[in-house]
């Protein structure tokens, strides 16, 4: 991929970003079952087959995990989120049960096993990842433990994950924050204004403090041309 091919899609939409990554993401059945004779893919080769394409994209992608009750059941509810530098993300979530009890495994790791299960399927979902085919699916094992988990069919996929997009005003001080005019004015010049813009950012100001930051680094670059 040329630079020129590259900026191009760094500066497409978030659905475009996706379809990208899902086209070109392929993840081999690297792990091998001596039990069953099979090959299957596990979690952590899916996140290092898909950080090439990260790098490609300029985006980031994060799991985490909330525990849901169900009647008398908890299940771990896992999401995935793919985002990009706008701050637009698209979500996939997965469900799957915590077992009552199993043998050998006290609670922790019992949640930790069925987290992990979870975050697999929501990762298949949103980057169009097809297991059907995979042992692990069919017989409840663990897709990166071979442990048996019982609760497999309670597993659910989301693959219509929302898009959020991001406060205009966000999109618009990214913007800002990377024009070249800030080394050319005195008092910005040693300033490194995407970090500071960053920083500002991440103390979530109100919608008021986002328009009155907007204005005032947009009447800056006026005054400077």
């Amino acid at each position: 991929m040329t630079d020129e091919m590259r900026q191009e899609l760094r500066d497409s939409s978030i659905q475009e970003k996706l379809h990208y990554v899902q086209t070109h993401l392929g993840v081999k059945k690297e792990a091998f079952n001596q039990f069953g004779k099979y090959n299957y893919r596990t979690l952590p080769m899916i996140l290092q087959y898909l950080k090439p394409h990260l790098v490609e994209t300029n985006c980031t992608f994060t799991l985490s995990d909330d525990i849901v009750a169900i009647g008398e059941h908890n299940y771990v509810k896992a999401t995935a989120t793919f985002g990009d530098h706008n701050g637009d993300v698209i979500e996939a979530t997965a469900f799957a049960r915590e077992s009552h009890t199993k043998k050998g495994m006290d609670d922790a790791q019992l949640t930790g096993a069925t987290s992990s299960y979870a975050r697999k399927y929501a990762c298949n979902g949103l980057l169009a990842i097809d297991d059907t085919a995979d042992n692990d699916v069919n017989s409840g094992l663990h897709p990166d433990t071979d442990e048996d988990i019982p609760n497999v069919t309670e597993l659910q996929g989301n693959t219509k994950g929302p898009v959020k997009k991001a406060d205009p005003n966000i999109r618009e001080l990214r913007r800002l924050a990377n024009l070249t005019i800030w080394k050319k004015l005195e008092e910005t010049k040693e300033v490194d204004m995407v970090k500071t813009i960053e920083n500002f950012l991440a103390k979530k100001p109100s919608a008021k403090v986002l328009q009155d930051k907007v204005d005032g680094l947009t009447k800056l670059t006026k005054g400077g041309n």
